[in-house]
């Protein structure tokens, strides 16, 4: 066997297993947007475990996140490639219109504060169903910017109160790294179109001093 035939050969393996790798990915996925459209409630809302605590009643009682995990969950089947994920993110997206926070923005769920790690996954979800426009969206667009701090970062919570509502955190307890820009909240705002550039000239000096 010469060389040019045991290089037809080596590419034709290659191929035959790239071909498997696609099939695989292909069946993964399909299974995974499977579970995820399986795994929504009546309402086109997915929910993840208990957090917040709150009082109902003479009681206090710990509560499933679902707005947080509708709009990150929602926005993710987005980007994928298949003809089911369209109805469950336009479901998705009415819902959370309908919990909108009347000075803007979502919660971990509908109960708690708003903040802005929930609300930029549910402004991306109004982006990839096309309502970036809407009154919900432009209100919660208003209710980011105040997040925004001195050093252009985003933080999560734009206010001690919020904070310790939503943590429960008592007095004596300082909340205030909580308050201060995040990397990981700004990373996710910066998904956002408007605020894309803005964060990147934001934490470019910062990614160059580390790399230097």
């Amino acid at each position: 066997m010469n060389t040019m035939q045991q290089s037809k050969i080596d590419s034709t393996q290659k191929d035959d297993i790239l071909c498997t790798q696609r099939h695989q990915l292909h069946d993964a996925t399909n299974a995974g947007v499977t579970f995820l459209l399986e795994a929504r409630d009546h309402q086109d809302c997915w929910k993840d475990y208990d957090l917040v605590v709150t009082r109902m009643g003479d009681e206090w009682t710990a509560t499933a996140g679902d707005e947080w995990v509708t709009a990150y969950t929602g926005s993710v089947l987005a980007t994928v490639p298949d003809a089911r994920v369209s109805e469950a993110i336009m479901g998705a997206w009415n819902l959370l219109k309908t919990t909108s926070r009347p000075i803007g923005g979502w919660g971990y769920n509908s109960i708690s504060k708003p903040d802005a790690s929930s609300t930029s996954w549910a402004l991306q979800l109004a982006e990839a169903v096309g309502a970036g426009d809407s009154e919900q969206a432009q209100l919660a667009k208003a209710f980011l910017n105040t997040h925004q701090r001195s050093n252009g970062g985003i933080a999560a919570y734009a206010t001690e109160e919020r904070v310790r509502d939503f943590f429960k955190t008592p007095p004596h307890i300082s909340v205030e790294g909580t308050l201060q820009a995040h990397t990981c909240v700004s990373a996710e705002v910066a998904a956002l179109p408007e605020y894309r550039f803005r964060l990147r000239n934001c934490f470019l000096p910062i990614t160059l001093q580390i790399a230097t």
